[in-house]
């Protein structure tokens, strides 16, 4: 089931504000009525629009709704904005109970990507918070998306050296790394891993 704001609309009714406690209760109306085993909130600009976003105390009922519904089996998935500093807007506080974190970022298209009616789109995805996996398992990605004829076929392959090579080089030089971060297009996130790898190897 997916429910939209053009729904919402439809009924003059506004999305529910999580933050409050009757757009809370409005969701879990539905949610308990259909009885679904993952529930997707895209996005949390659209769904969080009452109280302060960089206060943590704004956050807390909304972790303890998101935590009763981990606890009658549901995975919670959150779709965030990143910032300006290339990590998720508002308070971290949001990030305290989270299983993990997955970084999603558009690579700019080349000209071959379109050609012969075939259209291509290529993403950097890195998990910038894993609890429970590592390793390879951790390992960023990248991920194509084709289409052809109506037909969408996905691949993705682990993402290569490049990035690590270049954020080691940086760091030699004595690059900040939020300047890395920005410079690369990566979050502060991966440049602080790649710098613990670093450091771990030497």
């Amino acid at each position: 089931m997916i429910l939209s704001r053009d729904q919402f609309h439809q009924r003059q009714q506004l999305m529910p504000d999580l933050p409050t406690d009757e757009g809370r209760k409005q969701l879990d109306k539905i949610i308990e009525a259909q009885q679904p085993d993952v529930v997707i909130l895209d996005s949390l600009s659209t769904l969080v629009r009452s109280g302060i976003e960089n206060e943590a105390e704004s956050w807390a009922p909304i972790q303890d709704w998101l935590m009763a519904h981990r606890w009658k089996g549901r995975a919670m998935i959150l779709l965030h904005h990143e910032g300006v500093s290339g990590r998720p807007r508002g308070s971290t506080k949001r990030e305290d109970v989270l299983d993990s974190m997955i970084g999603l970022k558009q690579r700019s298209l080349s000209a071959s990507d379109e050609s012969e009616g075939e259209r291509r789109s290529h993403y950097d995805l890195s998990f910038t918070k894993h609890r429970d996996f590592f390793g390879e398992d951790a390992a960023p990605r990248v991920l194509h998306l084709s289409s052809q004829t109506g037909e969408v076929k996905w691949q993705w392959e682990f993402a290569t050296d490049e990035v690590r090579t270049k954020v080691r080089q940086m760091l030699k030089a004595g690059m900040k790394q939020r300047d890395i971060a920005k410079h690369l297009g990566v979050t502060e996130g991966r440049v602080s891993q790649i710098k613990a790898e670093h450091d771990t190897l030497n």
